[in-house]
Order: structure tokens, then sequence, then C-alpha cells
């Protein structure tokens, strides 16, 4: 007859258990790796388990990436895994192509390529409040200009350029005329300079004694200057009129398209080597405001400016080449006035109330928001400006809600809100349903985080108590621990624990007895046909 095993069924099902985790425990490498290799050959031989596997690993990183702790963490791996990949020079160089492409692809979007120039043009604006760097940068443009006016064929079409726009102003009857009496007026003022009215009677001189080498001319000059000049110029009326006469005749020259390029052609180059001289570039610029000022204080002729200037202005901002440094003058002068107190606490109320004007109309109003929403959606597709974005609200929100009475409003804000959306049968039935289903997965997330304490709890107790030195410390520490507590008993105490052991161990048997024994051999055996206890049929198992 089969013995009769002297564990319970716990403690046998126990003993199973702990079997089946050492099994696994000695095999779990072994185990990893086959089911690795298996779902990498199910992958790689079935497209939909591939690409459905994929969609719950991008399920599964969207979950674990809404918890802040483990996002932080990923983006500590990212960053430290990055920086491992960048002391490669082969990936270093890698990545730096793969961006230029993907900086240069994006830039053919017109949105996203003027919010970048805007966006540099405020970090260029806060570096040129930099005295050291607006020297640096200053000098680097003039010696950047300097080298590229070196290239003769790069001068040339600054000057063909220069040419074309002058070409185009004098078009303008308005701006020819005005721009004669500028002529007129500079070179009246340059001859009031010593040094240029000798080189400029050097060089009349000069072209005189060209023409005076025909027998003819000279004799009909001398007997001009003898007869008329000698008396006329000493006239006033006479010598004005004489004026406008050479500014028609030069007018008139100037009608031939050969003849104005070359005298253009003159006038910039000789305007260029005059003006590398700080003696005659400075009482130049000075003579220059003078004669605007003056000008100016007429208001038909100021008038008359302003349209010229709006017009040219107009023009020349269509030229890239024009635009950007514009860009750049203006954010000098911006920054150079910003650095009046007096002016940057003016400047924040002109522009409140131009703004506020602006958007009294609606079509600016519509127009503001559209752009407002495409540069905020071009921000945000960057992930460490949206990260900053939230962080930044975050900390208002923060501020903000410090104050009892901004709280107050706001609740009541969002109770007002809450109870116009929930009068919308489809907007209550959409909210019902989403709070369902975060609620169903947050019981589901925290049964998954009690199974895995309860499972960590569980292995941690088998691997302790797998140690037989663990075991024969613990029996050891409760061996102890009773001894003590019966050594404090009085000899009654130890006579009624004594009775209430002797109680339990026949309990133990009477219970055993009636659960095993008194029933019987019930069990019958499918190969033999004998009858078996139940307590021998999981035994023998």
């Amino acid at each position: 007859m089969p013995r009769v095993s002297r564990l319970s069924q716990e403690q046998r099902r126990q003993a199973a258990l702990n079997r089946s985790r050492a099994r696994y425990e000695r095999n779990a490498s072994q185990i990893r790796v086959r089911n690795s290799q298996h779902i990498a050959n199910v992958r790689d031989n079935n497209p939909n388990v591939r690409e459905e596997s994929r969609v719950q690993d991008s399920i599964a990183r969207a979950q674990r990436r809404r918890s802040e702790r483990v996002r932080n963490l990923e983006r500590i791996r990212d960053a430290q895994a990055h920086s491992t990949r960048r002391e490669d020079s082969d990936e270093r160089r890698q990545e730096q192509l793969r961006n230029t492409a993907e900086h240069a692809s994006r830039r053919t979007n017109p949105e996203i390529r003027s919010v970048e120039r805007i966006q540099d043009a405020a970090r260029h604006s806060n570096r040129r409040q930099d005295q050291d760097y607006r020297v640096s940068e200053r000098t680097r443009d003039m010696e950047a200009r300097a080298t590229r006016r070196q290239d003769s064929e790069e001068r040339r079409q600054e000057q063909l350029r220069n040419t074309a726009e002058h070409a185009s102003r004098r078009t303008n009857p308005v701006i020819r005329s005005a721009e004669r009496i500028q002529d007129a007026a500079r070179h009246s003022n340059r001859r009031q300079d010593q040094d240029y009215r000798v080189s400029e009677r050097t060089r009349d001189m000069e072209a005189r004694a060209t023409r005076r080498q025909d027998s003819e001319e000279r004799r009909q000059e001398q007997l001009r200057n003898t007869a008329q000049r000698s008396t006329r110029r000493t006239i006033p009326e006479f010598r004005i009129p004489e004026r406008i006469r050479d500014m028609d005749a030069h007018a008139i020259r100037r009608e031939d398209p050969e003849e104005r390029r070359r005298e253009q052609l003159r006038n910039t180059a000789e305007h260029s080597t005059r003006r590398t001289i700080p003696e005659f570039r400075i009482p130049e610029r000075i003579r220059d405001m003078d004669a605007h000022a003056i000008r100016r204080e007429d208001p038909e002729e100021r008038r008359r400016e302003q349209l010229r200037n709006t017009a040219e202005h107009s023009t020349r901002r269509t030229i890239p080449e024009f635009r950007i440094p514009e860009r750049i003058r203006d954010m000098d002068a911006h920054a150079i006035r910003r650095e009046d107190p007096e002016e940057r606490r003016r400047e924040p109320v002109q522009n409140t109330a131009e703004h506020a004007s602006r958007r009294t109309n609606p079509t600016f109003r519509i127009s503001e928001r559209i752009r407002d929403a495409a540069a905020r959606a071009a921000h945000r597709e960057d992930s460490e400006e949206r990260a900053r974005e939230q962080e930044r609200n975050t900390e208002e929100h923060r501020q903000r809600r410090r104050d009892s009475v901004e709280r107050q409003r706001e609740r009541q804000r969002d109770a007002n809100n809450r109870r116009a959306t929930r009068r919308n049968p489809i907007a209550r039935t959409q909210e019902q349903r989403i709070n369902t289903s975060q609620r169903r997965e947050t019981r589901q997330q925290r049964r998954i985080r009690e199974e895995q304490i309860r499972q960590m709890a569980e292995d941690r107790l088998v691997n302790f108590r797998m140690d037989p030195q663990n075991r024969l410390d613990a029996s050891q520490r409760q061996s102890q621990r009773n001894m003590d507590a019966r050594a404090q008993l009085s000899e009654d105490e130890l006579d009624q624990e004594r009775e209430q052991q002797r109680n339990r161990i026949r309990a133990t048997a009477r219970d055993l007895y009636h659960r095993n024994i008194k029933e019987g051999p019930t069990e019958i055996c499918i190969c033999c046909g004998g009858t078996w206890f139940r307590s021998q049929k999981f035994l023998s198992a």
C-alpha cells in the first residue's frame, strides 16, 4: 500500500511551484533567446505580424512616455546614446549631413523660412547688444566687403547694380530734377575745398590743352574768351544763366545712353576714390545733411521727398541683397535706441497702441491669428521647443494659481466651460467614453502594477528561502524568539500553553482523520482499479 504523505496540499503545491521556478531560473537565458529568435523569425516571415508588432510597440511606448519619470529616463538615455555616437567622427559627419539636408528641406517652406528669419533676427539683435561683438561684426563685414571688391567681376556687378538703381530712379522727373539740384549744390560745395578745386582745374586744363591742339579751335577760343567772357562773367545776371546753360548742355549730353554710361562710370570711380579719404568723406556727409535739412524746411519738398523715398524703398526691398542688410541696419538702430531707458519705456506703449489700433481691423486680426497659429505650430514641431513651452506654461499657471482670487476665478471659469460643454449630448457622450476608457486603463495599470509588486515580493521571498543558510538563520531566530517568549511566561501560563498545544495536535489529528481516513479510500486508480486515499492520489501525482 502506498505511503501517506505527511505534507499538506498547500505545502505540496508550494513545493511544486518552487521546483517550477527553479527549473525556469536555470533555463531562463535559453528560454529568452529561444523566444526572441522565434519572434524575430515570425516577424521576418510575416509582414502583417511585423506591422502589428510595430503598432503595439508604438502604443506601449506612448503609454510609457505618459509617465514623466519614464520620459526623463528616456531623455537621459537618448542624450547619452547621442553623445556616445557623436564620439565617432564618421557618425558625427553623417549626422551633420542629415541635419543640413533636413534644414535645407524645411527652408523650402516659406512659412518656416519666415519664422526662421525672425528667430535669427532676434538672436542677432541679442548678440549685437554686446559692444565687443558688434565691433567685431562690423570689422568682419568691412573686411568681407573689401575682399569681395578685390574681385573685378564682383566689383563690376556691384557697379552695374548701382547704375541700374540710379537709372531707374532717374526715370522719375521729380527725382531727376531734385538730383540736378543736389548735384549743383554738391558741386558748389565741393569747389569750396581747395584740394578738390585744384584737381578740378588740373583736369579742366588737361581737357582744354587737348582741344587747343587744333589751331583753329585754339584761335576761336581765344577770340571768344577775349571778347565775351572777360566782360560778361563780371555780371551776376550773366553768370547764373551761364550755369543754367551748362546744366542744359550736360543734360543733352546725358540723353546719349553711351555718354551717360561713361559719365556714370567716371563719376562712380571718382566718387569711390574720393570717399576713401576721411577728410573728404566727413565734410561731404555734413554738407549733405545741411542741404537735406534746408530742403526739408519746405513742406511741399518734404512731401515729395517722402513719396520718392517710399517708392525707392519699395523697389529696393524686392531685392534680397538689399532687404537683408536693411534688416540688419534696422536691428542695429533699434538696439541703439533701446539703450535709452526712456526710449525703451515709450516703445512698448507705442507698440501696444499701434497693435490695438490695427487689431480693430477684422482683416488684419484674422491674418494675424493665422500667422500666429502657423508660427506656433512651426515652433511646436521641435520637441525641445514644445517641452520648453510646456515648462513655461506650467510655471506661469503655477504662479497664477498661488493667488487665491485667481484660483477661484479659474475654477469658476473651468466649471462654466465644462457646464457649457456638457450641455451638448455628443460632447457629453464623448467625454463619458473617454473617462470610461481612462478609468479602465488606470484600473488595468493599477492591477498590473500590484501584480508586478506581488510577483516581485514572491520572487524575493522564494529566492530568500531557496538559500539553506537563510532558512537556517530564520529558524534559529524564530526558535530564539520562542525560547525568549517562554522564558518570560509564568508556570501557570506555561501549563496553559502546553494545554493549548495538545489541543491543537488533537484537533489536527481529528481533522486529518475526518478528511481522509474516515472517508476511506474513495479514489479509484485507472491502471489497476484499486482504491486510494485522496491524499495518496495527490502524493502519487
